[in-house]
């Protein structure tokens, strides 16, 4: 069997804080996020502590639960504890830029602004 090879995107967004909002030994604790109890017990309770001028943006793993939903409603199904970076396959046509601008967008339903960097 020959393999398949698609060009594809992963989209790895960051952003550096300017020096006046620069993160500096800042404390976060599980009980600072209304999570779930599914996801509480796939990470445990935490307590981390961050000096750094960066933020990285994830987007935590869902899917179709098909056994749950109906033609009038899709039901979508949480993996606790499991994040990710948007990214997919390149369609027919497009740039692997563009196919980063989409997919950030799809998966995080937004709009990417036009002066987004993509490096």
């Amino acid at each position: 069997m020959k393999p398949i090879v698609r060009d594809a995107a992963t989209v790895i967004c960051v952003r550096q804080r300017n020096n006046e909002s620069t993160i500096k030994n800042k404390e976060i604790n599980s009980s600072d996020f209304p999570l779930k109890p599914g996801t509480l017990t796939a990470i445990g309770e935490f307590s981390w502590t961050f000096d750094s001028s960066f933020e990285v943006l994830l987007g935590q793993g869902e899917v179709v639960n098909w056994l749950k939903s109906t033609p009038d409603k899709i039901a979508i199904m949480e993996y606790p504890g499991e994040f990710k970076f948007p990214g997919g396959t390149k369609d027919e046509g497009e740039t692997i830029q563009e196919t980063a601008r989409r997919e950030l967008a799809e998966e995080f339903l937004i709009d990417v602004p036009d002066e987004a960097v993509l490096r």
